[in-house]
């Protein structure tokens, strides 16, 4: 047994700082079991690719691309809703970004609980592409399949 002041207050402030942990985890608990809270989902539910052309002059290689999304986004929470401040569609091929398309109009706007939004965007443009020779290889023969392989990456700020 410790009968010191110092000795004391050690352990005042170790029970208190317990306390604390037990509290905030009690507090958390108590939330998630309340609002149970889900991510979002997002998803592609239409894409038109009107064009997607890859010319090769020199050492340079461009890509002409027209694309257009209608992204849904789906807030399957029952007692939570989100307020989006800012969201963000980028476009990659064979993990070269060659577009990215800020949605001002929709933003920022608010989603209500088991709800679901609709976002369309249009990917147009020409970018400058470094691709290796087997990327062109896999090009040319995603054209003559007509299916190719286009990463859409998603950034949202939530408030």
């Amino acid at each position: 047994m410790c009968r010191s002041f110092q000795c004391r207050l050690f352990f005042f402030c170790l029970f208190f700082l317990f306390g604390l942990v037990l509290c905030f985890i009690f507090a958390f608990s108590i939330f998630m079991i309340i609002f149970n809270p889900q991510e979002l989902k997002f998803s592609v539910t239409k894409a038109s690719l009107a064009r997607f052309d890859l010319t090769k002059n020199d050492n340079n290689t461009r890509l002409f691309y027209s694309l257009a999304l209608n992204i849904t986004i789906r807030n399957p929470n029952k007692k939570i809703s989100v307020y989006f401040h800012r969201i963000e569609a980028t476009t990659e091929y064979k993990k070269k970004r060659f577009s990215t398309v800020t949605f001002n109009s929709t933003t920022p706007f608010y989603q209500g609980h088991k709800n679901t939004t609709v976002l369309h965007t249009l990917f147009e443009g020409q970018q400058l592409v470094l691709l290796k020779e087997k990327e062109v290889k896999d090009y040319n023969s995603e054209t003559s399949s007509g299916i190719y392989s286009i990463d859409v990456k998603i950034g949202v700020q939530v408030w």
